[in-house]
């Protein structure tokens, strides 16, 4: 399948490196614009692929003056953004251009060259300001930088005319100057050619100047000569409508030409009109005379068939006429504006395609977070399932409570069958005596007493089992928002579980719900907040 665009490789730059590239139409969309092309200069050309060749070597040398116009912005996370909007691409793009052609300048720099076109100059500026730069920088933020890039964009619109010397003419080498010293053979180490000189197209006799051609030289070879007081176009357009027998169809001149002399009488013929004859000697018939004249038919069919075309012709000529007297009523300022307006409409629509690309970038880039979003829940998932305790562990853990509880309750049994015991005695017997009542009362205490031992037991165990267990304090921020998440995730599962209990329930309100609903968005955002919160520490 063939490509989309076809591939433009720069004079200058190493052709295998610049093969990397990704020749796309969202690549076409960014560097063959004509923004910064001056394509109404008098030098430009109007070979399409030419034009399209020299468009992308302008983008590329703005491409390069601009980075190194915008130097003093280099490391900040912004510049790649503004660079891209020159252009009406995203960052990627951008970034992904500029890195490649670095590389292939880098290889092809040291080797010699006749000339060095802008663009090749462009790009050896901003490969030594990288070489100058011993490290990556990191700049603050600075909020000029997208004013100085529009300033920059807007003084190269319509400024450039051929900045990669991208060749013209086909007739002329593409190597300058030389006879300054022999051209350099080839590089084993790097396959790039070195500029070979374009091949020229040869000539056929299907082009339209060769039928022309080889249909005069017919007419020169018919059997009449023609008359010299006239050219041949004024033979042409104003012949004699009843001699049609010079103006046949082919079939009719190939018979004609049958008819002919040989080529021996043809040369006698011939030396014989260019010597001059004698002063009496009459004149020798001419070749008209001789030649068997068509039939009627015939001519009726060619004057028929010369109305026609005379009728077509007159046709055309009205519609250029009308054409002519059309633009006659224009006049060229407001041509000039209806082209200025079309081609802003055709750059409106250029960007409204960019922001459209951006806005699908956005999207995959939305897609992509949402997918480790879900397997960041996943591994969540997996954690919580291999922290649980097996069911062993949670019965001796539940034991103890459950034998406490047990003895709660038989305590309170007995306190309750005292009470009776005592409520009825003391209605049975009124006359009880002190003494009675003070041991039913000492004994009513230590029950109590033993009860109150209890149940504060129960708590305590209650509290340690409710309690988490003790952890050192967080040292730095990347532990102290570990422990954030952690904490979170226990108070997730267990809203999680009363969540899915009243999703099964038929008696929960939609308010109470759709507000659980927002509380477990929002813990799980809490969560995600923290993961990344760990990363970037």
């Amino acid at each position: 399948m063939p490509p989309m665009v076809e591939p433009i490789l720069l004079w200058g730059f190493c052709f295998t490196t610049q093969q990397k590239q990704r020749f796309n139409q969202q690549w076409a969309c960014a560097w063959l614009t004509s923004w910064y092309t001056d394509e109404r200069h008098l030098d430009s050309v109007e070979d399409h692929s030419k034009r399209r060749e020299i468009r992308y070597g302008n983008n590329i040398a703005v491409l390069f003056r601009a980075l190194l116009h915008l130097r003093r912005f280099y490391g900040q996370d912004s510049l790649w953004p503004a660079i891209g909007r020159g252009f009406n691409t995203n960052q990627t793009i951008a970034r992904a251009t500029a890195e490649i052609l670095t590389e292939a300048r880098r290889a092809q720099r040291g080797k010699p060259a006749k000339d060095v076109s802008d663009t090749a100059r462009a790009a050896d500026d901003w490969i030594d300001f990288l070489d100058s730069q011993r490290i990556h920088p990191r700049a603050q933020p600075d909020p000029g930088l997208f004013t100085a890039a529009a300033a920059f964009f807007d003084s190269q619109e319509k400024k450039w005319l051929n900045a990669a010397r991208v060749p013209t003419n086909p007739r002329t080498p593409l190597q300058i100057n030389t006879t300054l010293r022999p051209a350099p053979g080839i590089d084993e180490t790097n396959p790039s050619p070195r500029l070979p000189p374009t091949p020229i197209k040869p000539e056929s006799p299907t082009d339209p100047a060769d039928r022309h051609r080889l249909l005069w030289s017919t007419h020169k070879r018919s059997a009449s000569p023609p008359s010299s007081d006239r050219s041949p176009k004024s033979r042409r357009l104003n012949h004699d409508v009843n001699g049609q027998s010079r103006v046949g169809s082919d079939s009719q001149r190939q018979h004609d030409q049958a008819k002919e002399p040989h080529s021996d009488s043809r040369r006698t013929s011939t030396a014989t009109k260019l010597a001059p004859p004698p002063p009496n000697q009459p004149k020798a018939p001419s070749n008209r005379d001789d030649a068997p004249k068509p039939s009627r038919p015939q001519i009726n069919e060619e004057v028929s068939a010369l109305k026609a075309r005379i009728a077509d012709l007159e046709s055309k000529l009205s519609a250029a006429q009308k054409r002519q007297s059309a633009a006659t009523a224009n006049p060229p300022g407001q041509a000039r504006r209806a082209i200025d307006e079309l081609k802003k409409d055709m750059d409106s629509a250029t960007n409204a395609i960019g922001t459209m690309m951006e806005s699908m970038h956005d999207i995959v880039d939305g897609f992509t977070l949402l997918q480790e979003s879900v397997s960041a829940l996943s591994r969540q998932q997996s954690e919580i399932a291999t922290a649980l305790p097996p069911t062993g562990k949670l019965d001796a853990l539940l034991h103890p409570i459950q034998a406490v509880a047990d003895s709660v309750r038989l305590l309170r049994e007995e306190v309750s069958e005292l009470k009776k015991q005592a409520a009825g005695q003391h209605a049975a017997l009124p006359s009880l005596t002190t003494q009675h009542n003070t041991e039913i009362k000492s004994l009513l205490q230590g029950q109590n007493s033993r009860i109150d031992k209890l149940v504060r037991d129960m708590a305590n165990m209650q509290t340690q089992m409710s309690s988490p267990l003790p952890r050192q304090a967080p040292q730095n921020l990347r532990q102290a928002l570990a422990t954030v998440e952690r904490e979170i995730k226990v108070h997730l599962d267990i809203v999680q579980g009363f969540y899915h209990k009243l999703d099964g329930s038929h008696g929960a309100s939609r308010m109470v719900t759709e507000q659980t609903a927002d509380l477990l968005a929002m813990l799980q955002q809490s969560v995600h907040i923290a993961q990344m919160g760990q990363q970037s520490c």
